[in-house]
């Protein structure tokens, strides 16, 4: 502190240029924003904020940075010329957002009816009934003819399993307490258990990926294979 003599009384106390918060300040700063990130969740379950939430949400979000960058990270107390760096980014980068989103998101009212027009299609496409498949066109379509071979099915001519040409004669003399039918489908639900002689057991679990009714189709057809 100068005197009138011009020199300075290195005994009187000096007082900062600028105070920073309290503990209690930061504590109250940090229910704000816990009550402000409370609204934004909150405002996901109200539909009459459905129209406006995204710009609602871009204006909480941009609040809770504020305030963060300017009280944890003591924003506020330095220069001002970072303050107008800060918020001149931060203004950037929501006017960006927000123009991205206006043009290919959720803003978008052309890509909200063509979202609702897709959603539309998928769900009339799972309501209608599908072909099922036959026999050969599941050994087909599950790449069984990756490992097995059978004539006359385009694909399957594998080497690595057995060859499934009469595969339902041979089936019933495979194990003496198990007929044909429930020896291939032992076969298909557990492949490990049974391994032909002169072969790996490489196959994987394939009824885990089929529902029953092709799991029942798959082992007819095998049946069929005298």
């Amino acid at each position: 502190m100068s005197t009138q003599d011009g020199h300075v009384n290195e005994g009187a106390p000096l007082v900062p240029e600028n105070s920073h918060p309290s503990p209690s300040k930061y504590l109250i700063i940090a229910v704000i924003l816990a009550i402000i990130t409370g609204i934004e969740v909150a405002l996901f379950y109200i539909e009459a904020v459905a129209p406006v939430l995204v710009p609602v949400l871009l204006i909480l979000s941009a609040t809770k940075f504020a305030m963060v960058a300017m009280f944890y990270m003591h924003l506020k107390f330095d220069e001002k010329l970072f303050s107008w760096f800060f918020v001149g980014g931060l203004v950037l980068a929501s006017f960006v957002m927000v123009t991205l989103l206006a043009l290919f998101g959720p803003l978008s009212d052309a890509v909200q009816r063509d979202a609702v027009v897709g959603l539309k299609t998928i769900s009339s496409d799972s309501g209608t009934a599908t072909i099922p498949l036959s026999g050969d066109q599941l050994f087909a379509a599950k790449g069984c003819g990756g490992c097995h071979s059978i004539d006359g099915v385009p694909g399957a001519v594998g080497t690595l399993g057995p060859d499934m040409n009469g595969i339902g004669a041979r089936a019933e003399t495979r194990v003496s307490t198990l007929s044909a039918s429930e020896y291939i489908q032992q076969s298909i639900r557990a492949p490990s258990v049974f391994v032909v002689e002169g072969f790996d057991p490489i196959m994987p679990n394939l009824a885990s990926s089929i529902s029953q009714p092709e799991f029942d189709t798959l082992v007819s057809y095998l049946l069929s294979l005298e």
